[in-house]
Parts: structure tokens; sequence; C-alpha cells
């Protein structure tokens, strides 16, 4: 029986899929990485135009809530797109379109779109679907991928889903030579020794910070940001859900001033003295704080985001948001917790669910290509210990299975002094001094090189500043 092409369409659900991302703009990002590839989803050459047409208004000129005026403003930009928005009826068009969907059904007009999408490729590939089309709209995506799987080996379909193998070893020559040309080496961090153990802030990694409550997570994750968004300028998304928009300011301010000024103004300003106005009464402050104000203004690419929802959905859009529509490749987390579930783990204990939000996130930088960092607590038992492991981690010791970096820090107890020295690479043995207060980081996992390596730093959390001395040794002669 000879297949007619309008049976292998259904033009009513690209309008209603149309529709609700009109409706609801947000929805092409939830949407993005499914509806591939573009053409493949929509059969009808109107119907590819506006989802084209969303695509660049969303993401190219970046703009929220489209409707008929931005529209508009971008066609003039384009005769041919114009003429074409023209013959469409234009915004006459969408915004039946729009009136007409429900978006509480866009699952199944989606479902309708991969449907359909797999029926046109089988039957270019001269599967018979005769069978399939007589029961179409009482079955589902996967349940046509399944009666037609001993055969997939032989079909490119274009639906996510469908895992399949790849030789490991082929194409070994050109893998090395990529890796001549693009290290596998993430952003810098402003720590060259931690640098040279993690190998960077890598894509596709989880990367986890852990100290005690009230001890300067936040405030290391401000001299991170200093380093690679502001010095090296690399777009970056840092999400949190304690410390508001004017803390994470004044850190940053501080940070600009005591560790990238201050080689130049030789001034250390405390972040008390910045955000209770007492620089402003000391002439040489003030300048140095303007000066490092204006400094920031010209070139941050620092995106802040307070997160009010702590879910996965929620967090999975702001991500990709900023990845496909800033070109943000990396993202912090301050500080990391539980998220919000779907149902079907209400169930889970708060471990369970600490490792399973971890997981969902190391997912998400695979699928996105970025990378992240977040950080944690570790409990109130492990204040005393001496040595920190994935036992202290406030939560659950099996979120280290997940992450690809897992880096411990505390603050060492003066009693301690006399127990270590620092092995430094430039001054050669440092003994530690009673005036000055000192962390010890153990990098605890590390997928990049060595780990269970303990590295030194002299803190100053009321400047912000962060100095990485060497290696924390145990010293075997006391005083």
């Amino acid at each position: 029986m000879a297949i007619d092409k309008k049976d292998l369409c259904n033009t009513g659900a690209e309008a209603l899929m149309l529709g609700c991302l009109l409706k609801d703009n947000s929805l092409l990002l939830d949407y993005y990485d499914k509806i591939y590839p573009h053409e493949s989803y929509f059969s009808s050459p109107m119907a590819l135009f506006f989802y084209k047409l969303l695509q660049d208004l969303f993401f190219v000129k970046k703009y929220e809530n489209i409707d008929e005026i931005k529209i508009n403003v971008y066609l003039e930009e384009d005769e041919i797109k114009k003429k074409l928005y023209k013959k469409y009826n234009g915004w006459t068009t969408l915004k039946r379109l729009k009136n007409n969907c429900d978006l509480k059904d866009k699952d199944i007009y989606f479902n309708t779109l991969q449907k359909y999408t797999i029926l046109r490729e089988l039957h270019e590939k001269n599967f018979p679907i005769e069978p399939i089309l007589k029961v179409i709209d009482k079955i589902t995506p996967e349940q046509i991928i399944e009666s037609v799987e001993y055969q997939l080996n032989q079909i490119q379909m274009k639906i996510k889903g469908v895992e399949d193998s790849v030789l490991l070893g082929k194409n070994m020559v050109e893998v090395y030579d990529n890796w001549g040309k693009n290290p596998s080496i993430g952003i810098s961090l402003p720590f060259p020794i931690l640098d040279s153990f993690i190998r960077g802030m890598r894509k596709k990694k989880l990367h986890m910070c852990c100290m005690h409550s009230g001890r300067g997570k936040s405030r290391i994750m401000s001299r991170i940001i200093t380093h690679t968004s502001i010095v090296n300028k690399v777009p970056l998304l840092i999400l949190v859900n304690e410390q508001d928009v004017e803390e994470w300011n004044a850190m940053l301010l501080s940070s600009v001033i005591n560790n990238i000024f201050y080689s130049k103004s030789n001034i250390l300003i405390n972040e008390a003295e910045i955000v209770t106005g007492r620089a402003h009464n000391d002439s040489k402050k003030n300048l140095l704080c303007i000066k490092a104000s204006t400094w920031i203004e010209k070139n941050t690419n620092i995106y802040f985001v307070s997160l009010k929802k702590w879910d996965v959905k929620t967090l999975t859009r702001i991500i990709k948001k900023h990845k496909l529509k800033y070109g943000v490749e990396h993202f912090i987390v301050d500080t990391f917790k539980p998220m919000r579930l779907d149902k079907s783990m209400s169930g889970l204990a708060t471990w369970e669910k600490f490792a399973e939000s971890a997981r969902l996130l190391k997912d998400l930088c695979n699928d996105l290509d970025v990378a992240g960092f977040i950080t944690g607590q570790l409990t109130d038992e492990s204040l005393f210990d001496k040595m920190l492991s994935s036992q202290s981690i406030s939560g659950a010791k099996h979120i280290k299975h997940v992450l690809d970096v897992l880096l411990m820090a505390r603050e060492l107890n003066k009693a301690e002094y006399e127990d270590y020295y620092i092995d430094s690479d430039e001054y050669g043995r440092i003994d530690l001094s009673p005036s000055k207060t000192y962390y010890a980081m153990v990098i605890d996992k590390n997928r990049g090189g060595l780990d269970n390596l303990w590295i030194c730093y002299e803190v100053d959390r009321g400047n912000n500043t962060w100095i990485e001395l060497g290696l924390l040794k145990y010293n075997k002669i006391k005083k």
C-alpha cells in the first residue's frame, strides 16, 4: 500500500507545539536538546520557519517574552525572513497558534512530534510502517522504537534516548593529536599548586569544595571568580541560596582590592571597612575602592542568580539558559543542598537525596558540556578531626562517588602548628607562624591526577586573601 506523505505528518501537533513555545518562551530551553535535529520535527515549511524564528529571537537576540513588536524589529534586519513572515500571515498566525494551545498538554504535543518524526525516518529507510500507522495514536515513541529495535543498527534515529556503542580506540591517532592541540585542561584557578593536580576547572566535570559552617566557602569562591571571570574574562554563572547580591558584591570588591590591586597599591582594606562606609573617610582607601569598583564594572563577566526555588528543573533551566543565550560554560553553586526531586523519589532518605541531587547535577555537566563547582558543608562533629575524609561531609559521604574532584578544607588550630611544616617549591621549608591563620586543604578525590594531598593556605577572611604556600607535611622533628 502506498503511503501518502500527509499520513506521515501531524501539522496540528506542530502548530500547537509552536503555540506553547510562543506562550512560554522558557520552553525553548526545555526542549532545545530534544527537538533535534530541528528540521526533522517540523514537516511543515511554515512551522519550521516559525520555530527557527523563535530560536533566533530567544537565543541570538536574547529577547524575553517574544511579542509582535520584537518580531517586527528583528525582521527589519532581514528582508528574506520578512517576506516569508508576511507569506505565512505573520503575527495573525502566531497569535492563533498561541491561543489554541494548552500548556498543560505540551508533552502530549511533543510526543506526537516525536512519533511522526520517527515514522518519517522509518519510511525513508524502507521500514514497513503500515502496522504502526494503524495504532499511532495508542502507542508511545519508545514503543515504536522497540518494535524495530532489532534493526536499529541500520537506522540513525532522530530521537534522544537510543544508546549505541562506539569502538574504543578508533581514530586514536586523531584523538592523541587533538590532545596536543587542545590539552585536557580546564580554566585556571588562582591556585597554581591545586591547578597542577586537578587540571583546572574542566568541562563535563563536577568539582566540590567543603568547609565547616562560617569558615569561608563563599569567600574562596569569590576569590576564584575574581580570577576566572574578571581577570581572565571567562563568563561564569554563580547560583546562590544563602547570601544575597550585596554580600557577594562586598566579597568581590574586597577580593579585587586585596588580591589584584595590592601588588601596586600595597594597601589592604578589610571588607568591614568597605560595607560600613569607613573606607570613605580615608582618602587613599576611598580612591582605591573607586578605582577597583570602576575596574570591576568594566571587566565583570559574572552572571549572578539568587535561587528562590531549589529543584532540578529550575537549576537545569537556568544553567541551560546561560549556556545557550550567553555562552556561559562554567557555573558555581553556593551552597549545595539536596534538591526537590520528583514524586517518585519522595521516599528517599536525606543522604540519598543529597547524592541523587549531585548525580543529576553531574549529568547536567555532561549533557551541556559545562563545568560545575559546588560548595558543601562539613559536619560539626568533624570540627576537631585532624584528617578530613568523605565521612566529614554534611549530608552524605556517598556524594564522593559522583564527583570528579572533592576538596575539603579546615582551619588549623594554633595548638597544632608545631605538628606541621610547609614544603614550598619556591621557598623550601616554611614553619607555621603563630601570628597567622592557615587552612589545610585535602584533595580527597581527583579524577584529574593525584589525590590524598594536603595543600596549605595562609588566609585572612576579613581581607578575603587566600595565599597558596605549598604542601602541608607532618613535622617529625618538633621544636
